[in-house]
Formats: C-alpha cells, sequence, structure tokens
C-alpha cells in the first residue's frame, strides 16, 4: 500500500476501505494533486493532521482561517508545495487547477449539485481522474443538523 494508505487506515470513516476497493495501488501512487472536502472545520483539522503524520504535505483551508491565512494555504497547493488540499466547502469557487487527480469526500456534501460542482474539479486537463464519496449514515445526520429543511421538504418527507 503506499504511503497515503497509512494516513487513510486511521480515519473514522470506511474511508481506506474505500479508496483501496476503487484504486488500486498503481492508482493511488500516481496521485499527486488531491482535493478532500471535509463538512466541518474539526474534520479538516484532524484528515489534515492524518495525512501529514502519514509524510504528505496537506493544506488546510475552511472560512475560520484568517484573511491572510487562506490565501496562503491556497497558494501552497497551487503552486505545489502541498500534495493535498483539506477543505470546507469554502474552498473552490475560482480555482483552476487542471491537474487534480483526486477529489475525496470525507463527509456527505450538502447537496446533490455542491457534490457535481466539487467533484468536477478532478480531471479538467482531460487525463484520467477519480471523485470519491465517502458515507456513513451519521453523515446524513451531520448534514440534516447543519442545512435545516425548508418547510415545505419537511411537509413532503
Amino acid at each position: 500500500m503506499p504511503r497515503c494508505g497509512t494516513a487513510l487506515a486511521e480515519w473514522s470513516h470506511a474511508w481506506w476501505l474505500a479508496l483501496t476497493a476503487t484504486a488500486p495501488d498503481a492508482v493511488v501512487q500516481d496521485i499527486v494533486e488531491i482535493i478532500v472536502y471535509c463538512a466541518t472545520v474539526r474534520h479538516v483539522t484532524t484528515v489534515g493532521s492524518a495525512l501529514e503524520r502519514a509524510g504528505l504535505a496537506a493544506a488546510r483551508y475552511h472560512g475560520g482561517l484568517s484573511a491572510r491565512v487562506r490565501p496562503a494555504e491556497q497558494e501552497r497547493f497551487m503552486q505545489g508545495e502541498a500534495d493535498v488540499m483539506v477543505a470546507t466547502n469554502a474552498f473552490g469557487m475560482g480555482i483552476d487547477k487542471a491537474d487534480i487527480r483526486l477529489v475525496v469526500h470525507y463527509d456527505l456534501p450538502g447537496s446533490l449539485d455542491a457534490y457535481y460542482q466539487e467533484a468536477g474539479r478532478a480531471g479538467r486537463d482531460g487525463n484520467q481522474a477519480r471523485a470519491i464519496l465517502l458515507f456513513q449514515r451519521a453523515d446524513r445526520r451531520l448534514q440534516n443538523g447543519a442545512l435545516p429543511l425548508a418547510p415545505a421538504a419537511r411537509r413532503a418527507g
């Protein structure tokens, strides 16, 4: 297993199993530009730390960072100084990095539209890329608590 397998196995999700089931070692070893989307700042911190313990350079991006730190972290990723960008959905608007090979959603995104937009950041240069959505039932509670349904949707569901 490549070095990122060490970090992935430490995470609470079934992430490691999802990655090894969908991408053989040879594919994972070739992945050099990765975005991992997380639903919470806490998950950005946890995931970023796990990746760094495995020897990967991980940049972090979320709305809680200062106006000085956010662009610096983005620039580290855009210039290739960080292997992985671990971020909330605050990252991505205006990002035009064509060589992203893997987009992972560590948590369930807030909507299908959000998933489509974020997953679509992989492979913009036309080369092979992957998008992986990790899921466990607790993710639905996380999103349901974070994004309350509109009154009409509550009545219908």
